[in-house]
This record gives structure tokens, sequence and C-alpha cells, in this order.
């Protein structure tokens, strides 16, 4: 169903302790429009497919908040000292916090990682943060792969031009009830 009006369908007052709850958990996660309004309540998870580009340039694994819609954006320590993203252009993009997202790589496998949220145009995955967690990535001609202690892949992202790309599903957030 899509809304024609374009009025809010909670004042700020509510919306704002609704989604303070959100963040505490106590609340069902919420669609915002872009102003933050939050337009309906929502109990129902639908799985979406993102497109994530492997960095090797990139010192965390970043995404804009709106990649992620219904996962909550918490404060991080790189959000709380004001740290900033130096982006490609030398354009600094503030760090508005982190998301732990529960996503689902191509084979199938589940994956949780912890994204820092900026004002980016493509979801970012940091080789050095693979790295630091005790994974390995492999470059290939055709693909990267990224392998665990035991020599498994556990991801794949296939090259596409110049860039590395995985298709993952994102999953519900922990708050959502799970589809049986």
């Amino acid at each position: 169903t899509k809304l024609t009006n374009s009025e809010p369908l909670l004042d700020k007052t509510t919306a704002q302790r609704l989604q303070s709850e959100l963040a505490n958990g106590l609340a069902m996660p919420m669609w915002t429009d872009d102003e933050g309004d939050v337009l309906a309540a929502v109990d129902d998870w639908q799985d979406i497919m993102v497109e994530i580009i492997l960095d090797s340039g990139a010192c965390r694994h970043v995404m804009a908040g709106e990649s992620a819609p219904g996962y909550p954006v918490r404060e991080s320590p790189g959000s709380r000292r004001g740290q900033n993203f130096i982006v490609g252009n030398g354009e600094r993009v503030p760090n508005e916090g982190q998301m732990i997202l529960n996503l689902e790589t191509d084979d199938g496998a589940p994956a949780t990682a912890t994204f820092q949220v900026a004002d980016l145009t493509r979801p970012l995955m940091s080789v050095s943060q693979i790295c630091e967690q005790g994974y390995r990535c492999v470059f290939e001609e055709s693909c990267a792969r990224v392998v665990n202690k035991d020599d498994k892949t556990i991801c794949k992202f296939q090259k596409d031009g110049q860039l590395y790309v995985a298709k993952m599903k994102l999953k519900a957030p922990d708050r959502f009830p799970r589809p049986s």
C-alpha cells in the first residue's frame, strides 16, 4: 500500500518518544520519511537486497542510514568524537553513529556486521576491518573472497568493472518477529 497523504501519521512528540523507545528496545522499528517523521510502525519484515563494495581504502564498514531501513542508528565512539570520513574527492563526511546489521551472504550463510553510518552513495565493506576480525581477503581476476582461518570461503564479491561487489540480503533487525 502506498501512502498518498504527505502528512506524517504521528506528531513530532509522539514520533520522538517512539524513536527513543526503539533505541532502548521498547518499540518496534518504524518507517520514516526524509525528515524523520514516522510514517508507519512496521511489524512485518521484507528482506532487502543490498550491493556492498569491498574497499581496501576504507578504514571501517560504512553505509548511509537509509540503506538499512528499520535498523536503529546508535551513537558510536567515532560519532561521539565528531569523527569524519574522508571520501575519494577529499570531502569530509560526518560519522553519524553505527548500525549492527543482520545479513545473509550469497550462499545463504548468516552474517552480522557493524557499519558506521555516513552519507555515502554506496555501502562499503572494509578489507582492514575484515582482516582485524581474523579473516583474509583473497583478490582474484573475477572475484574477491573473504576466507576464514580454515580456508573456507564465507563471502564472495564478484568483479564488476573495477569494483568487487557482493549482493547480500539485509535480514530483519533483532526486534522484528522472524518469519516462520
